[in-house]
């Protein structure tokens, strides 16, 4: 979890989706810092780069190997999705779709069906919420975060006013091997 960040796991909160990512390799420079958003999606571009391979078409992720080797500061600008259409088991997990767009981050809420917009730059707690003052940046970020939703045929949540995150889980029966 990132210091001082609202939310935890389960949660679309930065304290949920921001965390350290550590690399060392030969062409990575000791002591190097990047800034840089990445998703688990982009290692495998990185990985094709690194063995010389073709990288597939259609992949959702981006190579890494410019920006860790020092050939380029920054990656090309795109907008990260986050989906968590289902419910599990904690007070933090909610039905969430996120978009983060440079410094820009639209949280949507299913159940209540609410948009939250922050600048993360100045705001990483997610306490000011933009929306209010910046309608037309959040009708943007939402109407991108969902048609990326419609792209990918996400499953989308049903809300479940029955919900309680705090009832007990059923037991599963062991199986025998």
């Amino acid at each position: 979890m990132f210091p001082h960040s609202r939310g935890g796991k389960g949660s679309l909160y930065e304290g949920g989706i921001r965390i350290p990512f550590f690399v060392e390799g030969p062409s990575i420079e000791a002591g190097s810092i990047s800034h840089e958003s990445i998703m688990g999606c982009d290692l495998f571009p990185t990985f094709c780069v690194w063995a010389g391979v073709e990288t597939p078409e259609g992949l959702e992720g981006v190579s890494l190997a410019a920006v860790l080797s020092g050939r380029a500061q920054q990656l090309v600008e795109r907008s990260i999705l986050f989906h968590y259409p289902h419910y599990g088991q904690g007070v933090r997990q909610k039905l969430q779709s996120a978009l983060i767009r440079g410094d820009y981050k639209i949280l949507y809420d299913w159940e209540s069906a609410s948009a939250a917009l922050f600048n993360l730059s100045k705001d990483h707690r997610e306490q000011n919420d933009l929306s209010g003052s910046e309608p037309q940046r959040a009708a943007a970020l939402l109407a991108e975060l969902r048609q990326r939703l419609n792209d990918v045929q996400a499953s989308l949540p049903t809300p479940n006013p029955n919900y309680d995150p705090k009832a007990e889980v059923p037991s599963r029966p062991n199986k025998k091997r």
